[in-house]
């Protein structure tokens, strides 16, 4: 028996008063797989990662993980089960170091609950993992500087090691290059490819380079339905996408 997909979304569902935004879109996630979500604005991509990761309930419709229902899951839940977001405008704690920053975010998956009586600076194992993260996210050099004065894209960064932090074996990345140069762009996807190395990944990105360059498949949504699934090649040459998205001749 062939093991279930790592994220499934069967028939999502979601209106707003009079206003229909997922009308069915259904997409599974192979484990390991990098998988983009495109669409033009309103197509209700934002709105498929709010109902896969809890912040909102799909209306009649089912969120698996691993084959398990999580939909009406509260998200800090759906997180502990291993799957993590990251969202379009970035969140990150602007007053703690870099390094402290990914030092909360790795003391939940390692055990640690809320506690007046441990030391951070001598819990062994969270201070390794949060080096390891910061040395895989380039950000070394800025250990001890406060989030909130890093880069836009340094800061995208470490809101990608924030996701990651929880060892999260799905991760859904909101726009992750959005804003940035081609230049900080070019540098960022080699980190989103190290970074979800042997995870599955689901993000939702408008730049095609990075899209056609990353992911394993794509998967187009407009106006609330995936209308094509494929791998790259094969959706750049869908005429329905090529209408409906990237435009003829795509």
């Amino acid at each position: 028996m062939s093991a279930p997909p790592a994220l499934e979304l069967r028939e999502l569902r979601k209106r707003f008063g009079r206003a229909e935004v997922l009308r069915g879109a259904s997409l599974a996630v192979r484990a390991g797989e990098r998988v983009a979500l495109i669409g033009p604005n309103g197509a209700g991509k934002s709105t498929l990662f709010d109902l896969a990761s809890g912040r909102r309930a799909p209306d009649g419709s089912a969120v698996l993980l691993h084959g398990e229902r999580i939909d009406g899951w509260p998200p800090h839940e759906i997180a502990r089960r291993g799957l993590a977001r990251s969202f379009q405008t970035t969140s990150v704690f602007g007053r703690l170091s870099v390094f402290d920053n990914l030092r909360c975010g790795v003391l939940w998956s390692l055990g640690y609950r809320y506690s007046l009586w441990h030391l951070l600076s001598r819990l062994r194992d969270a201070n390794e993992r949060a080096a390891q993260l910061l040395a895989l996210l380039g950000l070394e050099h800025r250990r001890d500087v406060p989030a909130g004065e890093l880069s836009y894209a340094e800061q995208r960064a470490l809101e990608i090691g924030l996701a990651i932090s929880g060892d999260a074996g799905v991760v859904l990345l909101d726009e992750p290059t959005a804003g940035m140069s081609r230049s900080e762009t070019a540098r960022f996807v080699p980190l989103i490819r190290s970074a979800t190395a042997g995870r599955t990944l689901l993000m939702v990105e408008h730049d095609m380079g990075v899209v056609f360059g990353l992911a394993d498949r794509v998967a187009v949504l407009v106006q609330g339905e995936v209308i094509a699934f494929d791998t790259p090649a094969a959706v750049r040459a869908d005429p329905r996408v090529q209408r409906a998205y990237l435009g003829e001749g795509a």
